[in-house]
């Protein structure tokens, strides 16, 4: 009977063993192919930028400004006005080569724009009546607008943002149609690739842990994390433009995947790490909901916007990590919780790659902003996974356990009842016909050695299993 359960644990382990590696194998193909990926399009991204078309993809560089007030210069495309009153007119003054360009790129961070060539007015975006009141500024706006044949000098009339004092003008590109649209999706095709795979795990942890809840109900929150993670990175993508034409829709994606991210990330924690003190990661994520429905409430009512409370979360957001850090930290080293040491790697890499993003925006190591903070929270999500799928499996192969063993001794109290009843009714008889007590004493002396022959197997092979 034990050796049959011994077999089946090993079967077990064994299953266990090959979930593992096939879930190994699967990290590693997918860094594999990401890898690969950037590297094909960083590749592509080169062949492109050396490329010789008659109108090639060119950025405009210097322009002159004039600020309503009086105040006026020179500058470089991007640039940034500090400090600027709310809707504040602002008037940009750039050349042209006739005829080289079809189209301009232009892409509007919460400001209304009209745009003129040789003062007449080609485009307009972000004025009164075109967005949701109640947003107070435009949503950002990306747009390729056509040029007219022979166009020489381009002003922009910009009105500052209302919920910021910083108003900020990305750079201009020009070129033909289909060169912009394809150099954009090249420049931005390695966030546009992480944000899918983001929503793609994201759809399949939550998927798993809808269709098996009793299994994989701790995979939710994690699939929550992805999704918020994908939804941010997927409308702040440039290229999401062009696929989703919806602003106010990216608005809403962005800032709830961003504002939200750190909530289910906690839970997740609280769920698989179990502290003792669970009481500072409860209390932030707590905050960090209210502060999400107070501040889409603001929204809404129109008395504050969501780029404005951008600011706050700068603040929560990294605050959370630090909370489920220093817990991790004190529940090893008080309370020597075994599962926070699985922790330490995740956590290493994702303030790596913060870290690393923090040094990009500096020095641009590339200009592809959020890249090491999205490849970083990709793997320490795939980690994530891995530690939750190993939690899982171990107390699937308790609850087996438990199982097996119960069922064993049912089994081994069912065949010792049997002899011991058998015992038990000779002595009886045994006093009752004194005559027949040899003959029965013969057969319980019998019955006892059968049952001890069964304790002595049991535990023979309970040693077989520790060792």
């Amino acid at each position: 009977m034990y050796s049959g359960l011994n077999l089946g644990e090993c079967y077990m382990c064994q299953k266990n063993k090959k979930r593992f590696s096939a879930i190994y194998t699967s990290i590693l193909i997918t860094v594999f192919i990401m890898l690969a990926t950037l590297s094909i399009i960083g590749a592509l991204r080169e062949k492109w930028n050396a490329r010789s078309f008659a109108a090639p993809v060119e950025s405009l560089t210097n322009f002159t400004y004039e600020i309503e007030g009086g105040e006026n210069g020179n500058a470089t495309f991007p640039y940034s006005f500090k400090n600027i009153d709310p809707h504040t007119a602002v008037t940009i003054h750039s050349e042209v080569e006739p005829g080289l360009y079809d189209s301009l790129l232009v892409k509007t961070v919460y400001t209304g724009l009209r745009l003129y060539a040789d003062d007449i007015l080609i485009y307009e975006c972000g004025q009164a009546g075109s967005y949701p009141t109640y947003l107070l500024d435009p949503p950002t706006l990306l747009e390729i607008v056509p040029l007219p044949e022979n166009a020489t000098n381009l002003r922009f009339e910009y009105i500052s943002p209302s919920q910021r004092s910083t108003m900020s003008l990305p750079v201009v590109m020009a070129g033909s149609d289909g060169e912009l649209l394809a150099d954009l999706f090249i420049k931005n095709s390695v966030i546009l690739m992480l944000s899918l795979l983001f929503l793609l795990f994201g759809a399949v942890m939550v998927g798993y842990s809808l269709l098996f809840w009793n299994k994989g109900k701790v995979f939710i929150n994690l699939g929550l994390f992805a999704l918020a993670v994908g939804c941010w990175s997927f409308a702040e993508c440039n290229a999401t433009a062009f696929i989703v034409p919806y602003p106010v829709l990216l608005y809403y994606i962005a800032f709830g995947g961003f504002f939200t991210l750190i909530i289910p990330l906690l839970r997740y924690m609280l769920l698989i790490l179990n502290p003792r003190n669970s009481m500072p990661m409860r209390l932030i994520s707590i905050v960090v909901q209210v502060t999400v429905v107070v501040v889409f409430a603001l929204q809404l009512m129109g008395k504050m916007a969501l780029s404005k409370s951008l600011y706050l979360f700068h603040i929560l957001v990294p605050l959370g990590v630090i909370v489920f850090a220093i817990t991790t930290i004190w529940e090893h080293f008080r309370y020597h919780n075994k599962m926070s040491k699985q922790f330490v790697l995740p956590s290493l890499v994702l303030v790596i790659a913060t870290l690393t993003e923090l040094a990009n925006y500096s020095f641009r190591f590339t200009h592809i902003l959020s890249l090491f903070f999205l490849l970083g929270t990709f793997i320490f999500t795939l980690m994530l996974g891995i530690i939750g799928m190993k939690r899982v499996l171990e107390k699937q192969k308790e609850t087996e356990k438990m199982l097996a063993e119960g069922k064993f001794y049912r089994r081994m109290s069912h065949n010792l009842l049997t002899p011991l009843s058998i015992v038990s009714t000779n002595v009886q008889i045994a006093k009752m016909l004194p005559e027949q007590a040899e003959e029965l004493l013969t057969n319980s002396q019998a019955e006892i050695m059968k049952m001890a022959d069964m304790i002595r197997s049991a535990l023979d092979d309970s040693e077989v299993d520790n060792k």
